[in-house]
């Protein structure tokens, strides 16, 4: 039995008081290991839920890049002489066949100094020389060296170098930086003779050339192109060309294909991800019958909720916008009885050559909207899926853009105005000018200071309108001539006073759902229309037809996973913050148990110690007695018996 540093254990009585106090204290601590085993379990059981959590998430990005479109966009390139030309075609590039012919390459200017016997012997040629346009400023003692470094620190379009053809022959060679017959190198003589010394000005023209400055030539499908670089992605809308050889006598076919491989693969990543987390829900929801007991997700109402949504926001048809394809087997994507899965490889790439527009409503989203007015902007995950009703359109309220308008002056200005605008560009109008003159000079004002105002004539009216719509985009106007004193009445009604105008924003709702709206857009708030977006350009408000939203296979799984793995209230983020919930409660049930079984053990210690102190105080009573009582009798007795 331990008390504080000292072990008394049956010193008295005889009793292994260190065993019974064990015994004890390990019955009393029966509830403390079960509760500690849960909490072991229970730790163990997070990180699975976290696994999980990460798998979606790795679906949540390979499904939201499929449902991006770029891939099922992607372009490929193919040439008929790689050796002469190389190509490349971003997302969107037209489909097609070119024909190409190289004529002449784009070439940089090249030039030679004459031979310099000593490279670094001064020139002797103090003054300015000119190279593009930059002067550069020589001294008396700079030799060729030193003209090389000017040269090139001038960062003129011009790189410079030494070559040293033998020890008593040494040249400057001048490079332009660019391609074209736009880069040729312009030297000319300000006021040294250091070119004509060197040899590279022979008077006023060049001594020695290299290679001559020349555009890239080319002919596409009978058009006669030049560029001044070999380097060209301005001559086929996303194509991208190199030329590295040039022969008129040579027909290039240039052809861009859809890439079937990019959208494949990509398809292929998603059905992988999807499978990844459907072997997690699978393992996780277990039975073992032998043991009694479940995986680590076995009777986890929202992993259940998660498997079902996660498989029909993959299998469910996708008839918004009609088309022949509106279910995903159309495309090679089937299930297998575990829930996960396949895909068809040559039936999807198949669905994509003959109907690619097809393939891209069954994958991403795509709107339509039936009238002119609206236009289908973007949505976001937030958005459901409108089915083939739409969403109803209503407008409560038009955008507007700020307005101010003066006063009629049908004979134009009468007496000078000064008007400030946004409390800090002034416009001086004087007295006699025409309305026109006017807003010419308060136009010049609002562009030189990139202000998103226009001035004009309405009528007999001089105008002010914001270039943008919305209350968000509205300025404010001064005058030194008050109102009704013969001005032009914009801004305040006394002189100094400031007028603020105002446009309005959009107002409405969509599918009968609060919208926001920002200038002409309405974005819808709350609900299934969360995060949908369309432009109003209509001047008048009512009904304006309807928005169809069509959420396909990626765009489902996308939006899914983001919402089940929201970190504010995702499915699986209030699963791992119930289990981790657990974890604090039984870690705190664990401490103050723990706590319980530690008192009970030091009591029991005390008890044990307070028995043995009178065991021993009776055990030396009793030889105080028995003492007493022979002395007394004269007889001797055993003391131990």
């Amino acid at each position: 039995m331990a008390i504080g540093a000292a072990t008394i254990d049956g010193l008295m009585s005889g009793l292994d008081t260190t065993s019974i106090i064990s015994s004890l204290a390990a019955i009393q601590s029966r509830p403390l290991t079960l509760v500690q085993n849960r909490l072991a379990q229970r730790s163990a059981d997070i990180q699975s839920y976290q696994a999980l959590t990460a798998k979606v998430l790795m679906l949540n990005q390979s499904a939201g890049a499929l449902a991006g479109g770029t891939t099922l966009n992607a372009r490929e390139a193919v040439v008929s002489d790689a050796e002469a030309i190389t190509a490349s075609a971003g997302t969107g590039a037209a489909v097609g066949s070119y024909q190409l012919t190289v004529k002449q390459l784009a070439q940089s200017h090249k030039i030679s100094s004459g031979t310099v016997a000593d490279s670094g012997a001064a020139l002797g040629m103090a003054g300015d020389v000119s190279v593009n346009g930059h002067v550069i400023s020589l001294g008396a003692n700079d030799d060729l060296g030193d003209l090389r470094d000017k040269l090139n620190q001038a960062q003129a379009g011009v790189s410079a170098s030494i070559v040293s053809v033998s020890a008593s022959d040494h040249r400057l060679v001048l490079r332009s930086t660019t391609t074209g017959s736009e880069g040729a190198i312009d030297l000319k003589e300000v006021s040294s003779g250091a070119f004509q010394s060197v040899g590279l000005l022979d008077g006023q023209e060049v001594a020695h050339e290299l290679q001559a400055a020349q555009d890239a030539q080319l002919d596409l499908d009978g058009y006669a192109i030049t560029r001044s670089s070999n380097s060209i992605d301005d001559l086929l809308e996303g194509v991208s060309l190199d030329l590295h050889q040039a022969d008129e006598n040579q027909t290039i076919t240039l052809t861009v294909n859809r890439s079937t491989d990019a959208a494949l693969s990509a398809m292929q990543q998603v059905v992988s991800d999807y499978n990844s987390v459907i072997d997690a829900l699978n393992t996780g929801q277990q039975y073992d019958s032998a043991s009694e007991s479940g995986g680590v997700f076995f009777g986890d109402l929202s992993i259940l909720t998660l498997q079902d949504s996660l498989h029909d926001s993959a299998m469910a048809s996708v008839s918004a916008l009609g088309g022949d394809l509106t279910v995903m087997s159309q495309i090679g994507l089937s299930t297998d009885q575990y829930g996960h899965l396949t895909l068809n490889a040559s039936q999807f790439q198949e669905a994509l050559d003959e109907d690619p527009e097809g393939v891209g409503r069954l994958l991403g989203v795509q709107a339509q909207t039936t009238n002119d007015e609206v236009t289908y902007v973007s949505s976001e995950t937030g958005t459901a899926d409108s089915g083939s009703g739409g969403y109803a359109v209503e407008i409560t309220q038009v955008a507007t853009k700020a307005q101010a308008q003066s006063a009629p002056l049908s004979t134009g200005l009468t007496q000078d105005e000064t008007l400030t605008l946004n409390g800090q560009y002034s416009v001086s109008l004087t007295a006699g000018m025409t309305l026109q003159q006017a807003a010419d000079k308060l136009n010049q004002v609002l562009e030189g200071n990139k202000l998103s105002l226009a001035a004009s004539v309405v009528d007999d009216h001089l105008q002010l309108q914001s270039s943008l719509y919305g209350s968000n985009y509205g300025f404010s106007v001064t005058s030194t001539v008050a109102d009704g004193a013969g001005g032009t009445d914009l801004g305040g009604a006394t002189s100094g006073a400031t007028q603020a105008y105002y446009g309005q924003n959009v107002a409405g709702t969509i599918g009968e759902h609060k919208a926001e709206g920002w200038g002409q857009y309405l974005t819808g708030s709350e609900d299934v229309v969360n995060g949908l977006k369309v432009q109003i350009t209509s001047a008048t408000t009512g009904s304006k037809g309807v928005v169809k939203v069509s959420e396909g296979f990626a765009s489902r799984l996308a939006s899914y996973s983001s919402r089940a793995i929201d970190a504010d209230n995702g499915l699986l983020t209030r699963a791992t913050t119930a289990v981790s919930d657990q974890i604090t409660s039984l870690a705190q049930d664990a401490d103050k148990m723990s706590a319980s079984v530690k008192e009970y053990t030091e009591q029991l210690q005390l008890k044990f110690a307070t028995m043995e102190g009178v065991v021993a105080k009776n055990k030396s009573l009793l030889s105080y007695l028995t003492s007493q009582i022979a002395s007394l009798q004269g007889l001797s007795v055993d003391q131990n018996a």
